[in-house]
């Protein structure tokens, strides 16, 4: 029987209070049953990116040479704020490989299928592990790099570890 049956149809309440890192597997499925569907097939969805995270705080110090670096793997390079949610949701949901720093565009590996290869970037001065908790009920292939973090928690990745953890 599934954990998240009722006897009442058409009934969802997935309470808005929770601990970060602490996922409800009840929200997991009612927000990949509710909006998989809905992605916006017409976009060309890249199946290797990196995750720009664009003027926000905790971001990667010496961000311009990751995207080089993944430039020249070939992976895309993508900011899901310049995207609309139809188009977050067929990116994510083709995706083989994805990279990104600790931040809200992780939210979006509720839409990627078990086994898509995952490295969060982290600042080793500010760990949370609540991507980590999505892809493991997801079932995909999670990874993370712990990186030397600044004041403002921005993470210096060192890409000697990152060709490591790629492979």
């Amino acid at each position: 029987s599934d954990v998240c049956s009722s006897d009442l149809e058409h009934f969802h309440f997935i309470s808005p209070a929770t601990m970060t890192g602490c996922d409800n597997p009840c929200a997991i499925n009612f927000l990949r049953s509710a909006f998989l569907g809905r992605a916006d097939k017409t976009f060309a969805a890249r199946k290797k990116f990196y995750i720009q995270r664009v003027g926000k705080g905790r971001g990667v110090r010496n961000e311009t040479e990751v995207i080089e670096f993944f430039r020249g793997l070939g992976w895309g390079i993508v900011d899901p704020e310049a995207l609309t949610l139809a188009q977050q949701i067929q990116l994510y949901s083709q995706a083989e490989a994805i990279c990104g720093v600790h931040g809200a565009g992780l939210t979006n590996l509720l839409w990627c299928q078990p086994s898509c290869r995952v490295i969060e970037l982290c600042a080793g001065n500010c760990l949370n592990g609540c991507y980590e908790g999505i892809a493991q009920y997801i079932g995909l292939d999670y990874h993370y790099v712990i990186c030397k973090g600044d004041r403002i928690y921005r993470a210096f990745v060192s890409l000697e570890e990152l060709k490591r953890v790629i492979g």
